[in-house]
């Protein structure tokens, strides 16, 4: 009788635990998650980080930044913290099924100094307030912007699954170019991986 009982027992609780898991992934979708930004390339070569150099790497450009009253360059944006991953909804244990993104792509403030020398003041998130329509059919992300009138630095062309939790992004995007001293506009494409 005592080994019914405990197989019964046993038994309900891998329901109970299976049931909890379904929950917990129930509304989720094939790119619901959390990923971080690891390269950064465009197709035009710029100097973002103010060393005179300009480069199609913009991963390593954004990663260092140096004010021109500097002399050693220090991290200005970290794609290692939390705030600047990307975030596609529903996330587990989601109640709502929207299916929402924020790409947070790095986005320049350029500001001036006293003496008409230009610096970056900051960086903000850009591409934040998107929804997401996935085929099963297709690798391809449709994008949807939430506020039609917002007029984003850029212009998004196409998310693609590359493989479970890998996305890459294409769009344009204009930059401030150090060396010229002026805004660059250029494609750019960026992976971002799951965390």
């Amino acid at each position: 009788m005592e080994i019914k009982h405990f197989i019964t027992l046993t038994l309900i609780a891998i329901i109970l635990v299976g049931c909890s898991r379904e929950d917990e992934y129930r509304n989720q979708t094939r790119i619901s998650g959390i990923y971080k930004i690891v390269a950064i390339q465009t197709e035009l070569a710029v100097d973002l980080n103010n060393d005179g150099v300009k480069s199609t790497d913009i991963y390593d450009e954004i990663k260092y930044y140096s004010l021109m009253r500097e002399s050693e360059p220090r991290v200005f944006y970290d794609f290692e913290t939390m705030q600047h991953y990307m975030v596609a909804h529903p996330l587990p244990f989601h109640e709502n099924n929207a299916q929402l993104i924020a790409l947070n792509i790095p986005d320049q403030v350029i500001d001036k100094f006293g003496d008409d020398s230009y610096y970056l003041s900051e960086y903000l998130h850009s591409f934040i307030a998107y929804s997401y329509e996935l085929n099963d059919a297709s690798d391809i992300v449709t994008l949807t912007a939430n506020d039609a009138s917002f007029v984003e630095n850029g212009t998004l062309k196409e998310l693609r699954i590359i493989s479970s939790g890998h996305l890459r992004l294409t769009l344009t995007k204009k930059f401030f170019d150090f060396s010229d001293l002026d805004w660059v506009e250029t494609e750019v494409t960026i992976d971002y991986m799951s965390v």
